[in-house]
């Protein structure tokens, strides 16, 4: 490599000599037939994502509890007219 290097006018002396972005491409280039992708950065933080399976389980909770109040509600109307009746 350090041969290839030198052939094509980048200043490498030896195997452990530090090579510059440029040298790593043509590298790349040559031996993969295409240069390496850069990879993105991930960000510093991350927004939590609402899952679809989280979504589903809100929602049906939502019901639930929907329907307990309608069933609270009918029961407290039926003691209602229930007293009503009575007196």
């Amino acid at each position: 490599m350090v041969k290839l290097l030198q052939e094509n006018n980048f200043d490498v002396k030896a195997p452990q000599s530090s090579i510059e972005d440029a040298a790593i491409a043509f590298l790349l280039k040559h031996f993969n037939g295409k240069p390496e992708p850069k990879k993105e950065e991930e960000p510093a933080y991350t927004v939590p994502v609402k899952r679809e399976s989280n979504v589903k389980k809100n929602q049906e909770k939502k019901k639930a509890q929907e329907e307990m109040a309608k069933k609270a509600a009918e029961a407290e109307a039926a003691k209602k007219k229930a007293a009503i009746e009575e007196a």
